[in-house]
């Protein structure tokens, strides 16, 4: 948790990198979207029952935040009621509703920026998502060629898969 805050040092942060994480994981153990979903959402629910008995009023505020995400109904929320700005809570609602509602890694990432707002951030994390859970091949190889750096980064991404092939096996 602590690397973002680096950058973003707020506890609803840190709850947000932590849904994600819980996601992102998931969906790399093989579970569907809706699995994954739900695991996210029961991880962080699960740390905040852990907890001290004694939450606060602010605590509970925020906790709230998440209740949308942990509705398995989310994905059907209108695209309209989807907001794509920089809070943090938004973002990821975002992040989420597009790659739930994608059928591979183009649509969802567009899906993302259809939304505009904050598009970078959002088609980011969704990409993170879909990339996982559509694999490597289904990103458009338009798409791929362009990135700046991009045989260094494959070069990494393959080191690291080596690695977790032969933790894995």
């Amino acid at each position: 948790l602590s690397h973002n805050r680096i950058t973003h040092g707020l506890l609803l942060c840190d709850e947000c990198c932590l849904f994600y994480t819980r996601m992102a994981r998931s969906l790399a153990e093989g579970k569907s979207k809706k699995q994954a979903l739900a695991q996210a959402g029961g991880y962080l629910r699960m740390g905040w029952r852990m907890g001290d008995d004694h939450e606060t009023e602010k605590d509970l505020e925020r906790q709230k935040l998440f209740q949308r995400l942990f509705n398995p109904a989310f994905p059907l929320v209108p695209e309209e009621k989807i907001a794509s700005t920089g809070y943090v809570i938004e973002t990821l609602e975002a992040a989420v509703w597009c790659f739930m509602n994608g059928t591979d890694y183009r649509s969802c990432v567009l899906k993302a920026v259809k939304l505009g707002g904050d598009t970078d951030t959002i088609a980011a994390l969704t990409g993170g998502l879909a990339g996982i859970y559509f694999g490597f091949e289904d990103i458009p190889v338009s798409w791929r060629e362009t990135i700046v750096g991009r045989e260094r980064l494959e070069h990494l991404f393959n080191r690291w898969m080596n690695k977790c092939d032969d933790k894995w096996n």
